[in-house]
């Protein structure tokens, strides 16, 4: 079926398909949009919702997001939200979805999805519905997700705003692109919306993120202070630490994948999830910290007490600092004077909270873009203007 699905709809289906057999993704050569050139609207249409219904669930508060050539090809039904896509676009803009009933249809790539996810946030920005620290957080997070190993469900049984990590993330996955992916494609899509602030994004997303906590600390412990970090520098994440053979045959376990590590301070940070504190993963993680202490690593753990307010955070940053600041070198004498300014700073303080509770924030920005997007540029200038 020529359809181009975009948007939420778009990034709903990539979820799927990260943690199912069915629907199954594959490599699609198409650069532009297209419709059923011989088949009348109002048949086409109604075939697609009830593929979409099958996987997402479609009703006027949920639409399809449909991207079409041309604004007289837009279908007119409140169950379909349509979006003029008409110039030609990078190579490996869409994939090709297999539904369970055979029928084909096109989604955006993660990096084209990501790009558009970017386009939405910088309407939200110049509409000041939030800040442009907090919104580059959330595209960060968002390609995190991409490149990571974990994908939120696609149809949630829990309730917005609670535990991330709860059964209803999916882990282990293989990633749907890399940061390199994303930077590159980023590079290519000139004259694309929100790309210029996509490329800004993608310089700082990490790969191989293993939850959605675990890429809450990258955001924040590597974003500079100025956008809401403390600038510890990009982390690797869940990779072997380098260690020397004599010290690898003292630990319990190897290889083992810290959560994140930052080599040059000898940082290693560890988030306890859902399964931690019972008592075959209470032994586990004892063990693990014993390996730490082994090589006179400074390792950290994290729970979700740390990540229920922003002040609970600056908690855990001041140990951080502490920390760092018995490591007797100066680039980790360094980064502790910088988180304690980070956390003193009232400015740097009130971005960093925002930030925090702009990843924390269950909003759902697709539908605050699309909306802002179809307004038009002058609608939304007066509508600033009025204010």
């Amino acid at each position: 079926m020529q359809a181009y699905l975009v948007g939420a709809t778009s990034f709903m289906f990539l979820r799927i398909a990260r943690y199912s057999k069915i629907p199954r993704v594959d490599q699609c050569d198409a650069c532009m949009v297209q419709v059923p050139e011989e088949r009348p609207h109002a048949q086409w249409w109604r075939e697609l919702v009830e593929e979409v219904d099958n996987y997402l669930k479609v009703d006027v508060n949920n639409p399809i997001e449909l991207a079409i050539p041309s604004a007289s090809d837009r279908v007119r039904t409140r169950c379909i939200d349509c979006s003029v896509v008409s110039r030609s676009l990078p190579k490996g803009a869409f994939l090709r979805l297999e539904l369970e009933t055979g029928t084909s249809i096109q989604i955006q790539s993660p990096e084209y999805s990501f790009v558009w996810l970017a386009h939405m946030l910088d309407l939200a920005v110049k509409d000041g519905q939030v800040s442009r620290a907090a919104a580059r957080a959330i595209v960060v997070q968002y390609g995190c997700e991409l490149c990571g190993t974990y994908a939120p469900d696609a149809n949630p049984t829990y309730i917005p705003g609670t535990n991330p990590d709860a059964d209803s993330t999916h882990y282990f996955l293989e990633p749907a692109t890399s940061a390199a992916k994303l930077c590159q494609w980023c590079q290519d899509a000139k004259g694309v919306p929100g790309v210029v602030f996509a490329r800004s994004c993608a310089k700082r997303v990490v790969d191989l993120s293993g939850s959605p906590m675990e890429t809450r600390h990258a955001v924040i412990l590597s974003f500079p202070c100025a956008l809401g970090g403390v600038a510890l520098g990009e982390p690797l994440m869940n990779q072997e630490p380098t260690v020397g053979k004599s010290k690898k045959s003292v630990f319990h376990q190897w290889p083992f994948r810290p959560d994140l590590q930052w080599p040059a301070y000898d940082l290693y940070v560890e988030h306890l999830g859902g399964k931690h504190g019972m008592s075959e993963q209470y032994l586990e993680d004892s063990m693990r910290e014993q390996d730490y202490a082994s090589f006179g690593a400074l390792m950290f753990t994290t729970t979700l007490q740390d990540f229920e307010t922003a002040n609970d955070y600056d908690n855990f940053l001041r140990r951080l600092a502490a920390g760092l600041s018995t490591r007797l070198t100066e680039d980790a004498d360094r980064a502790a004077k910088r988180i304690r300014m980070a956390i003193d700073d009232r400015e740097l303080r009130s971005t960093r909270w925002n930030v925090f509770d702009a990843l924390a924030d269950s909003r759902d920005w697709w539908a605050t873009g699309r909306e802002l997007a179809h307004m038009g540029r002058e609608e939304r200038r007066a509508r600033r203007a009025a204010r």
